[in-house]
């Protein structure tokens, strides 16, 4: 019998004569002619063959789990390959090297047949796509950047809203998917995303899948189906599978731009002219014809905020200190909550607290700021609520000192300056400065009193007028 690698060099020396390939494979005439005739040995059998054949050294370890393996694999094709050499190694008393074992199970894994490529077309406000992409961009200048766009483009219609974005987070997603349903005048009945962890939390394989919890609130507040597809699947996807490649292919990489400014005006004008001018290479008719088509479905499930306006909702525990932290930020809230739970409705420029109390504070957003948030009045508010003069003093300090490193600058020089006791009256002042200004107001009056080496009131009250 003629092993699989002599079968294999017969094939290759094809277009010698059956003479020439018997001398140089060592067999005959009549065996060239009946291989030539037969198929190409498969992988398998040239990984067999080769470890079948005879050389020095130590005696092959392969053969022996060889059967097993390929059984195994007809039974469970998609077990990793270091899952098998665990098998192996554990139950079969494999004693090979690692390589080797790889080298075999690549040669008996089945390879998998290609599934058939459906693509289907969408029904008017049946189906929207969203996904993020990114590009090096090299501006008028000669500098470079990486710019993050979204995309959301409806099935049907092919009508498309690009946005470029600072990130990849889920709070982008949201307000992104937002931003798009309310540009086409509601949502349509499925979104579809890709498998990225701004849109699943469960881990790869788990069953059910678990979608982020801000992602999930969303769609069933617009009674809303979201179907998740694998990267790069066309074949799940459908014909709007391509939004992101187009969008880079068509203007990020196709167009110059003199800086980010540009970069965006230009965007907008471009999706102008593709969604109201030009026609779609797929539906051969102008996405906003299309669009009035299935204007009538998309406002059956209408967006009722804005982007900026959407709340994600959070839950937050109030400290000792009356203070509840979100997004790394310390936010003043109503005293009377201290230990209890929070709702949080964070919104792109302000976070909302809602109390078991009924009370709301509202503050402008500033994520990741040490700094406690608080509006004017809000000191005194803790303040009424401390008994004793000491802890009231102490209280009213602690309020200045966590401006920031200016402002314990200023105290330090002016508590030292007093002596024990004499800086309450002068911290109580500039106390009620703060409630009346704000932090933002009195931190630069305390910054331009630390730069000009003055440490009192007085100073204080000047450098107000002038940054009013």
């Amino acid at each position: 019998m003629i092993d699989p690698m002599t079968r294999q060099r017969i094939h290759r020396e094809a277009e010698l004569t059956y003479g020439r390939i018997a001398a140089l494979t060592q067999t005959s005439v009549r065996s060239v002619q009946r291989v030539l005739g037969e198929a190409l040995p498969t992988p398998a059998e040239l990984e067999a063959g080769r470890l079948a054949r005879p050389h020095a050294g130590r005696p092959a370890v392969v053969l022996p789990c060889a059967d097993r393996l390929k059984a195994l694999l007809e039974e469970r094709p998609g077990l990793p390959t270091t899952e098998l050499l665990r098998i192996a190694s554990t139950e079969w008393g494999w004693s090979g090297s690692r390589a080797t074992f790889f080298r075999l199970v690549r040669g008996l894994r089945p390879v998998p047949v290609p599934e058939p490529m459906v693509r289907f077309e969408g029904l008017p406000g049946e189906f929207a796509q969203f996904d993020f992409g990114e590009a090096m961009v090299t501006y008028a200048d000669g500098q470079s950047g990486k710019v993050i766009i979204f995309v959301g483009r409806l099935k049907f219609s092919r009508q498309v809203q690009v946005y470029v974005v600072p990130d990849q987070r889920t709070e982008t997603l949201i307000r992104c998917v937002v931003a798009c349903c309310r540009a086409w005048g509601g949502s349509p009945m499925v979104w579809v995303f890709d498998n990225p962890r701004t849109v699943v939390v469960s881990r790869p394989g788990e069953s059910p899948v678990r979608l982020n919890a801000d992602l999930a609130h969303l769609a069933g507040e617009l009674r809303v189906a979201v179907e998740l597809c694998a990267p790069r699947s066309g074949n799940q996807k459908g014909s709007v599978e391509r939004g992101v490649g187009w969008a880079k292919n068509s203007f990020l990489r196709v167009r110059q731009f003199l800086d980010r400014r540009d970069l965006e005006a230009q965007l907008a004008a471009w999706l102008v002219e593709i969604n109201t001018r030009r026609r779609s290479d797929a539906t051969k008719e102008v996405p906003a014809t299309l669009l009035a088509q299935e204007a009538g479905r998309l406002q059956e499930r209408p967006v009722p905020w804005t982007a900026d306006d959407y709340p994600l909702r959070e839950a937050a525990t109030v400290t000792p200190v009356a203070t509840a932290v979100v997004r790394g930020t310390p936010y003043q809230v109503d005293p009377r909550a201290i230990g209890t739970v929070v709702t949080v409705l964070v919104r792109r420029h302000t976070v909302e607290f809602h109390t078991v109390r009924g009370t709301v504070v509202t503050h402008p957003r500033r994520d990741g700021v040490q700094v406690v948030q608080r509006r004017p009045g809000q000191a005194t508010e803790v303040l009424t609520r401390l008994h004793g003069e000491r802890k009231r003093n102490y209280w009213q300090r602690e309020c200045l000192l966590a401006l920031g490193p200016a402002a314990a600058t200023f105290l330090e020089h002016l508590i030292h300056a007093r002596g024990n006791g004499g800086w309450v009256r002068e911290v109580a002042r500039l106390f009620a400065l703060l409630e009346e200004r704000g932090g933002d107001q009195l931190y630069l009056a305390l910054t331009r009193c630390v730069e000009r080496g003055k440490h009192d009131i007085f100073a204080v009250e000047a450098a107000l007028k002038e940054v009013a």
